[in-house]
């Protein structure tokens, strides 16, 4: 889902830089629009790594919460 939103951000990006670019026909223009959508594309990338950090930790923590509160059956059976 995460990668499908990024694939249609950057394809409007790219349109609309494109766009621009025809419409100025100025080289200059054209190489800063596309340093835009460079940085962009990085600033997307980064917080995706992060939120991907970010879901790993907090289901790590849920994991651990969990298990504290599950019975751990192998010591219990051989005391019954």
């Amino acid at each position: 889902m995460v990668r499908w939103r990024l694939a249609v951000t950057l394809f409007f990006i790219f349109t609309v830089a494109t766009a621009g670019c025809v419409v100025n026909g100025d080289i200059g223009t054209a190489i800063e629009k596309w340093n835009k959508v460079a940085d962009k594309t990085q600033e997307i990338r980064s917080l995706e790594e992060q939120f991907v950090k970010t879901v790993n930790v907090d289901t790590v923590a849920i994991d651990s919460e969990t298990s504290k509160d599950t019975p751990n059956f192998e010591k219990i059976l051989p005391i019954l």
